[in-house]
């Protein structure tokens, strides 16, 4: 009986002494010191913090009276009058394997933190280990519990939703040249961007060069003086040795643009070219009687075929990048889309006739990376931008730009597109091209911008304006961390314009 209180005096004591004497008792390794160093940098296996558990004085108090409780069950179970044996109540070495058996359940079941349910008759608490992973054994948190941390670091940091769209936009121009004498008139268009990297701008009567590598400025030519016509268009090949020049006065002239020389003139009609585009070795020209002519540049009778669906002057052509397609826009604000099958046929029907605009239509554009996309812009009067699948003629969507759309330019790499605007704004506006949200705007004009070209590397546009100016723009940078971001900003659902190039 001495035996027992003495090897339970220790375990009697308060929780402060008790403390100490656990601290007493901790092993240490030889030539270490557990308690923390001041220095910085630790280097030694046994060096570093302790793991000190927290408990409150609540837990060491119930602690106690358990063990006290403890004590006094194997006292009184060695002098139980019911037990009859005439062997001695109980030996020292039973007692103390006893007082061992307690002592490892009371310390696992601390270990598993759940010592309110104390249990010293469960003989499985034995079989659990301590500090042993598992898995489940979390508590769950009470309802409406918030971890305060979390919320904090969540509300700092946005989602990457709302990263996606938040793209610095480049607001000023890069570079801004005079352009004395162009002509204020919106049906006409004064630049184009080669693929040789030329940009070629209409002034008045002349046609000049400007190198955007060298910055060299050459005149391809001038009218003569005495005459009262004017250059209406310019438009590059797509390898950009070949420069189509529209006049007043309804020819077009082909230059080699390395040699400075005209190639030959085509003249159908007499009323003035306004607008033309290529595909292949055939160049379309739309006029101010509202037909569209047809030429293949390799023959002598180039003239293969004409298209009379509009009642106005035809300001704005584009081919989709197969060459199959042909989208006009019109004064009496139709668009047409024309197929290529009926090129050299007297068939002149179009595909498609899309009257959904109110005004004007000069902004024509096949989107390049949804070639079965065409994206139209209307003048004062209708200010909108629609999407059309070429498919079916279905308008697939329409957004109000508040202003007079003049160009619309197009960037694969970004998915986004970019508007250039007349009265009253004369911005030019940069919009995602998925979801049709305005990312930025960009401004400088005085006056309406009248046409926008985009540079062969699709990173830059010019924009001409009735303010007799070109603004150069770094619209699409592309550095090697744009790269990447726009590689994991790539859509992952599919959109509405996204369905209609389905097959079915």
């Amino acid at each position: 009986m001495n035996l027992i209180n003495s090897q339970f005096v220790n375990l009697s004591l308060a929780p402060q002494q008790k403390r100490q004497a656990l601290k007493a008792r901790q092993p240490t390794l030889p030539g270490y010191d557990i308690t923390p160093s001041g220095k910085k940098e630790l280097k030694g296996v046994g060096e570093g913090d302790r793991y000190i558990p927290q408990r409150n004085d609540d837990q060491f108090e119930y602690a106690h009276h358990m063990l006290s409780g403890a004590a006094s069950f194997i006292q009184n179970e060695s002098v139980n009058p019911l037990n009859t044996s005439m062997s001695a109540p109980s030996s020292p070495v039973k007692q103390s394997n006893r007082e061992a058996d307690i002592k490892k359940k009371l310390m696992r079941v601390k270990s598993l933190g759940d010592i309110n349910n104390l249990n010293l008759e469960d003989e499985n608490i034995l079989e659990d280990r301590i500090m042993a992973y598992k898995k489940g054994v979390a508590p769950q948190a009470p309802s409406g519990y918030r971890n305060q941390p979390l919320v904090r670091y969540s509300t700092i940091n946005p989602s990457s939703s709302v990263k996606k769209q938040t793209r610095r936009v480049t607001s000023t121009a890069e570079r801004i040249l005079d352009a004395p004498g162009l002509i204020d008139d919106f049906y006409l268009s004064h630049t184009d961007w080669s693929a040789q990297n030329i940009l070629a701008v209409s002034l008045g009567d002349s046609v000049f060069l400007w190198n955007a590598e060298t910055a060299d400025i050459d005149c391809l030519f001038e009218l003569d003086e005495n005459t009262p016509n004017y250059v209406t268009s310019v438009k590059w090949s797509a390898d950009g040795f070949f420069l189509a020049v529209g006049l007043s006065d309804g020819r077009t002239k082909l230059f080699d643009a390395s040699q400075k020389a005209c190639l030959r003139t085509f003249q159908s009609q007499s009323s003035r070219i306004s607008t033309s585009t290529w595909n292949k070795h055939i160049l379309s020209c739309g006029s101010r009687n509202g037909e569209i002519y047809n030429h293949d540049v390799r023959h002598s009778q180039h003239l293969i075929s004409k298209f009379s669906t509009h009642r106005q002057e035809v300001c704005g052509l584009d081919w989709d990048s197969d060459g199959i397609r042909l989208a006009s826009g019109g004064g009496d604000g139709l668009v047409c889309v024309w197929d290529v099958k009926y090129m050299s046929s007297d068939t002149s029907n179009p595909l498609h006739v899309l009257n959904e605009h109110t005004s004007t239509v000069k902004a024509v554009k096949f989107c390049p990376f949804r070639t079965n996309i065409l994206v139209t812009g209307g003048g004062a009067q209708d200010r909108t931008v629609k999407a059309w699948s070429v498919a079916n003629g279905n308008l697939l969507r329409s957004v109000d730009t508040g202003s007079q759309v003049t160009g619309i330019l197009f960037n694969s790499d970004f998915q986004e597109m970019v508007t250039s605007h007349g009265m009253p704004d004369h911005v030019l506006k940069v919009w995602k091209y998925n979801t049709m949200q305005m990312m930025g705007e960009l401004k400088g004009h005085s006056d309406r911008i009248l046409n926008i070209c985009q540079s062969p590397c699709n990173q830059f546009i010019i924009s001409a304006s009735s303010d007799e100016t070109l603004r150069l723009w770094h619209t699409w940078k592309m550095d090697e961390s744009v790269r990447r971001q726009l590689l994991n900003d790539i859509p992952r659902k599919r959109t509405v314009l996204d369905k209609e190039m389905s097959i079915r």
